[in-house]
């Protein structure tokens, strides 16, 4: 018995997860930030992503109106402790909707700022700066032009 997936098979959760890290790698997010996967089953199939920039109520409304297997929004939903995820309040009607709707969230923020071609980059181009000519004020110590900018600012 094969454990091969059929090649018209959609890809799953886990899969997206993989090329969310090859873009936007997990490592580059800051120590304070909760970016990553919040709700979700790795072995769901994924055939229709919802992007936003904050996962708030009407954002959640949408993607599952719209019939999203994954809501990817840059800032996420538990920046900050939770205590309760009771459906009553904001966070936990996000969660209950999404749990109950079949739908995943995945927040990718601070690793999407920090990477290469990232959000950061894409902002610096849109200013008509080339991001090869650009360094970041604190550079992360995986990224190559550390050595540069230590060169540089000695």
């Amino acid at each position: 018995m094969s454990t091969e997936r059929p090649s018209d098979a959609p890809p799953t959760l886990e899969d997206v997860l993989a090329a969310a890290d090859t873009l936007w790698p997990f490592r580059l997010q800051e120590d304070w930030d909760a970016s990553g996967l919040v709700t979700g089953r790795a072995e769901q199939p994924i055939r229709r992503i919802h992007f936003a920039v904050d996962p708030v109520a009407a954002v959640v409304d949408e993607a599952v109106s719209r019939g999203a297997d994954l809501l990817l929004t840059h800032h996420p939903l538990l920046l900050r402790g939770v205590t309760s995820v009771a459906a009553h309040l904001f966070k936990g009607r996000a969660i209950h909707d999404l749990i109950e709707n079949r739908c995943a969230l995945l927040c990718c923020h601070t690793n999407a700022d920090s990477a290469r071609r990232g959000v950061s980059d894409a902002l610096i181009a849109a200013c008509g700066v080339s991001p090869d000519d650009a360094a970041p004020l604190v550079p992360h110590d995986t990224d190559p032009r550390v050595e540069v900018y230590k060169r540089q600012h000695r």
